[in-house]
């Protein structure tokens, strides 16, 4: 294992590249006989109603996100203003979605903001890893709800037969049911090495999985609406598309699900014209990603601003 551990660090962004050179192969294709000012045209033809509802689905989806943090501050037994955990949880998804290695990312961000009133080091570890945990939880209980009741749609998208899907689907389920009875049991704190790790509950816990796979819904939805009409879809089925395709994004590991996305996407809807397709991909990259990632950006720059404004004043002051 100690051979295999450096090795890992090489591994996984070779990885991630050949993931994306793979990606950017089938979007090349995809694009053949189009050119870049089709889908740009297309873009422009979208309405404005269209982007005001995405938009209002991507602000729902990043406030659900900010919830991460109330109960992460609620397992780790820490108070904070409810505004600055939001902004904390708002900021750290803003990044972590377009820069990748979210629990990481994320976890600096908290430090710097939980970091100002005192929150401890230890404590906002264990929000980070909290966050990533609940993330894993609602994805596998949208993953398994989908293979389950959407598994004709998942067979046409990965060429898995129904009963295979219907089988990886049960498992999942138990699996996360078989977690939500193991934290219900209220057993001592798990000692590894000199971390001592509580078990959230089971309330906590479904408070987890409500959140995010609300967030996740939310986000599919925001995708949705921006989809060219007449939409050829049913929701659920494009939820079901949109929950393998994060798990796909999840394996490649790429930043902000770079090209992964708009691949899969265009495999699993040849029914509708690539160009119109890819522009809604675009702008939905525009308002899911880029827009909270500029907000995020300001939003910092201003957090640092109010932290340092004594020093500031003393500047002013001396000149």
């Amino acid at each position: 294992m100690d051979k295999i551990r450096p090795l890992l660090k090489y591994i996984l962004p070779v990885f991630s590249l050949l993931v994306l050179a793979v990606v950017l192969t089938i979007l090349h294709r995809a694009l053949a006989g189009y050119h870049l000012r089709d889908v740009y045209l297309q873009l422009r033809e979208i309405p404005v109603s269209t982007i005001t509802l995405a938009s209002l689905m991507s602000l729902a989806s990043y406030l659900v996100l900010s919830c991460y943090d109330l109960l992460a501050l609620r397992y780790v037994n820490q108070s904070v203003k409810v505004w600055r955990a939001m902004l904390a949880g708002f900021l750290s998804f803003a990044v972590g979605h377009n820069v990748g290695y979210s629990t990481l990312s994320g976890a600096a961000i908290r430090l710097r903001i939980y970091g100002a009133v005192g929150v401890p080091v230890t404590a906002v570890a264990l929000m980070s890893g909290f966050c990533g945990v609940t993330t894993a939880l609602g994805s596998t209980f949208l993953i398994a709800y989908v293979l389950l009741t959407q598994a004709a749609e998942a067979t046409v998208l990965l060429h898995i037969s129904t009963v295979m899907l219907h089988t990886a689907g049960s498992a999942l389920m138990i699996l996360l049911l078989a977690y939500c009875v193991w934290v219900s049991r209220q057993l001592k704190p798990l000692q590894i090495r000199q971390w001592k790790l509580k078990l959230p509950g089971i309330r906590l816990t479904v408070l987890q999985i409500v959140v995010a796979a609300l967030d996740l819904c939310l986000a599919a939805a925001c995708l949705y609406v921006l989809l060219p009409g007449p939409v050829v879809v049913s929701y659920q089925t494009f939820l079901a598309i949109y929950v393998l395709t994060l798990a796909t994004v999840l394996v490649a590991n790429v930043p902000g699900g770079l090209g992964v996305l708009e691949s899969v996407i265009v495999l699993a809807l040849p029914q509708l014209p690539v160009d119109r397709l890819l522009a809604s991909l675009v702008a939905f990259r525009i308002i899911y990603y880029l827009c909270p990632l500029i907000l995020a950006a300001l939003s910092l720059a201003v957090n640092e601003l109010w932290l340092h404004r004594h020093r500031a004043n003393r500047v002013t002051l001396s000149n």
